[in-house]
């Protein structure tokens, strides 16, 4: 669709086809951790610079953020539709909390879903997120799924076969972009990259104690095929988060601005 094309083109930049987005729906998740405490500061600073392709955040965050990104081209904004917490019964049963209509009237440049392969509820997570793509073609809505092998059954988060098969559903779905686990080598995760047609970026995981692991396994992903990354405390709980993103972005495009 021409409304997805056009909209996408402001997610993936051109220059380099490939992206890199900043996660902030931490929150809903584990509460006020550090580095989320007050969002529209930390949003004031990215978008100082053009290093930051897309964020990610719920309803909530985006409703105050807009008059700070409003006159900036970057970051694009995606609106995060999925929610469980640290607190809940089961963390892992993530559940639709709000709508592709509710991302169109904010202005939103796409929504973001998660999903995880294994756990209990993942049937019933692969229905929403149909209905989460089929909405997404009515309203030219870019979707980016992210997909994740976890459940009693995953004997590895990072395992190649089960990555492979969580890129797999969301790229039936229908997906227009894959954010999921790096297998820990370029060679696993070029099998994961050749699998699908859609672009697929890694998760920056956990906050590593040092900036240089995460930053050799972003250069890594990108060597094997894949298209960016998606960071989320490794940015914002660094010192310095501008600092960090102008490293990502270097790596994710190459030398800014070509």
């Amino acid at each position: 669709m021409r409304e997805k094309a056009l909209r996408l083109r402001r997610i993936i930049r051109p220059q380099s086809q490939n992206v890199f987005v900043v996660t902030m729906d931490h929150g809903f998740t584990l509460g006020p951790i550090q580095g989320l405490e007050k969002v529209n500061p930390l949003l004031e600073q990215l978008a100082q610079e053009d290093y930051v392709d897309a964020i990610v955040a719920h309803r909530g965050i985006l409703n105050h953020a807009v008059r700070t990104l409003a006159e900036k081209r970057y970051p694009a904004v995606l609106m995060h539709l999925s929610g469980s917490t640290e607190l809940s019964p089961d963390p892992l049963d993530k559940r639709l909390v709000s709508s592709v209509e509710q991302a169109v009237r904010l202005g939103a440049d796409g929504v973001s879903v998660h999903l995880n392969v294994g756990c209990p509820q993942d049937a019933r997570m692969y229905e929403e997120i149909g209905n989460v793509a089929e909405t997404c073609e009515r309203w030219g809505m870019p979707l980016l799924v992210m997909a994740y092998p976890r459940g009693e059954k995953i004997e590895d988060e990072h395992g190649e076969e089960y990555i492979l098969h969580a890129v797999r559903i969301a790229a039936e779905l229908g997906a227009d972009i894959i954010k999921t686990n790096y297998p820990g080598s370029p060679e696993a995760f070029q099998h994961v990259v050749d699998s699908v047609d859609v672009p697929v970026i890694i998760a920056g995981g956990c906050k590593t104690s040092g900036e240089q692991k995460i930053l050799t396994t972003i250069r890594e992903a990108l060597e094997a095929g894949g298209k960016g990354a998606a960071i989320g405390r490794n940015v914002f709980q660094h010192e310095d988060p501008l600092a960090m993103c102008r490293k990502v972005a270097q790596i994710v495009h190459g030398k800014l601005g070509e």
